[in-house]
């Protein structure tokens, strides 16, 4: 659903993952040429699979996958699934939302945060460049 409701972006283009199927994105060459941007649950598999994306893309940035967010809708989450080992290549702020995430066991899945959210962090962010 989340994909159906994105706002238009000014050159913005969304690619729905499905989770894991991301990782294919590493046969798409051109993206490296582009500002990729990564918004997955705020859990143990979405920072896995950020992590992986990051190899094939150093500069992906995530969005609504920081410890703010979680924090603001915290009462949205539920019970999360353990992934392994914990990822190498997250920054700062998605490391401690992973922490935390991993340490309670919870997921914050994308569907629950609130739309007027998304949409005003997916504009601040086109703004940003």
């Amino acid at each position: 659903m989340n994909f159906a409701c994105l706002p238009d972006i000014l050159n913005g283009l969304a690619i729905w993952g499905q989770g894991n199927a991301a990782e294919l994105l590493h046969k798409v060459q051109w993206l490296s040429d582009c500002d990729v941007q990564y918004w997955g649950d705020i859990d143990e598999h979405g920072f896995h699979i950020l992590a992986r994306l990051r190899t094939a893309f150093p500069a992906i940035k995530s969005l609504m996958m920081d410890i703010q967010t979680l924090h603001r809708f915290h009462r949205l989450a539920g019970r999360g699934a353990s992934a392994g080992q914990s990822p190498t290549n997250l920054n700062q702020d998605e490391m401690d939302a992973y922490l935390e995430v991993s340490s309670q066991i919870i997921r914050l899945e994308q569907e629950k945060i609130p739309q007027n959210y998304v949409i005003h962090a997916l504009i601040r962010e086109s703004q940003r460049e």
